[in-house]
């Protein structure tokens, strides 16, 4: 537990790194305004439904099994 006047830190981890954040820190990057992202021209599953995702996959799949 933190005794008052104490910054409270949070950690979290990626694949090979671990950073340790302080309240601070962490509350900057919350309050930070989204941005949107432009659209560009790569295909992604993200906006597609589960019957299309399965679909997509199978496709890829047997594509991969006629090499």
């Amino acid at each position: 537990m933190c005794n008052k006047g104490e910054d409270k830190e949070m950690a979290t981890s990626t694949l090979f790194d671990t950073f340790v954040l302080n309240q601070e820190a962490a509350e900057m990057i919350a309050s930070t305004p989204r941005k949107k992202l432009t659209e560009v021209n790569v295909f992604d599953d993200t906006k597609l439904s589960d019957k299309e995702r399965v679909a997509h996959a199978a496709s890829i799949l047997e594509a991969w099994k006629r090499k």
